[in-house]
């Protein structure tokens, strides 16, 4: 915990920075590169992640220097945008690592590639056929998204509905074709490989 006197040091080293002060932002730098080293490595488990996540969070801090005179606990201030960074990195990662997974799954489960490749079309198949299945409004609904790339704000506008109906119709089409192809016996990490592959 800061003692009173820490507290006013960073609040005046703030100040300085705002005002486009080079050398306080470089003590900054050196005083809480070196305290969030151990815990952005603990999150990250990398000291090199670690490192480029502290540099991102600097940057930031000499980006928004404007913002710095209005924040009144600059360790706190500092941590969050740093956890935060860390965070980010973390989900985009374990969604890299489960795509690998998948792949490798997918690849233990085929005894052939000919094999991976029919299970595939045979899905492909079976999507198309529950998009078929779907309610006019809904098959379009879910067309406009899935093969126009249109995002849920602009379909409501084009077809007069709200947002919010919008996303419903599409998580419920999502949901109605996950269970068409679910129940004639594939695992749900093969639907995943096939809207990966559109």
């Amino acid at each position: 915990m800061p003692t009173p006197s820490q507290h006013i040091n960073e609040k005046d080293l703030f100040l300085r920075i705002a005002e486009g002060n080079e050398a306080a932002f470089r003590e900054l730098y050196q005083l809480y590169g070196r305290l969030m080293l151990p815990f952005l490595t603990k999150l990250t488990g990398s000291q090199d992640i670690a490192d480029e996540i502290i540099q991102e969070v600097f940057l930031r801090v000499w980006l928004y220097r404007d913002k710095l005179p209005g924040i009144e606990f600059p360790r706190a201030w500092i941590f969050q945008i740093g956890s935060n960074q860390a965070h980010t990195w973390l989900k985009k990662n374990m969604r890299a690592a489960e795509v690998a997974r998948l792949h490798r799954d997918v690849q233990a489960t085929a005894d052939s590639p000919v094999e991976a490749t029919l299970t595939v079309n045979a899905i492909k198949a079976l999507v198309q056929q529950a998009i078929e299945e779907l309610s006019p409004q809904r098959r379009r609904i879910y067309l406009l998204q899935r093969e126009h790339g249109m995002k849920p704000g602009e379909i409501a506008s084009q077809l007069g509905l709200s947002v919010s109906t919008v996303k419903n119709t599409l998580l419920v089409a999502a949901k109605d074709i996950r269970e068409k192809v679910e129940k004639a016996g594939y695992l749900p990490y093969w639907l995943i490989l096939f809207f990966m592959k559109k």
